[in-house]
């Protein structure tokens, strides 16, 4: 593995983890891409093994995809609760305020 799959790997999981806190959908898909490139090319790296890839760099990674999957979570929960909001809104009588299309 060398250096630069791991240094463009970390990228990708810390332009995901922002596109995500900025809640763009675009972004999102674009970073997404991204982590996948870079996982392949990561996973298909040919080469010596490189000395910086230590627990402690695993252990760095492994915290940026937690906080990617944290951040997914929330924003699922949050669009189910607003699909539910908007579903129920009819019998409430709230149609008139507010319409998804």
């Amino acid at each position: 593995m060398s250096a630069l799959h791991l240094s463009q790997f970390e990228s990708a999981q810390r332009n995901l983890i922002a596109a995500l806190d900025g809640h763009s959908a675009d972004e999102i898909l674009i970073c997404c891409e991204e982590l996948q490139q870079a996982s392949e090319e990561l996973r298909t790296s040919s080469g010596a093994s490189d000395p910086s890839f230590s627990k402690e760099k695993v252990s760095d990674m492994e915290e940026l995809n937690l906080a990617a999957r944290y951040r997914i979570r929330f924003l699922h929960d949050m669009c189910r609760a607003r699909m539910f909001m908007i579903a129920n809104q009819s019998d409430n009588g709230m149609t008139d305020t507010y319409s998804p299309l």
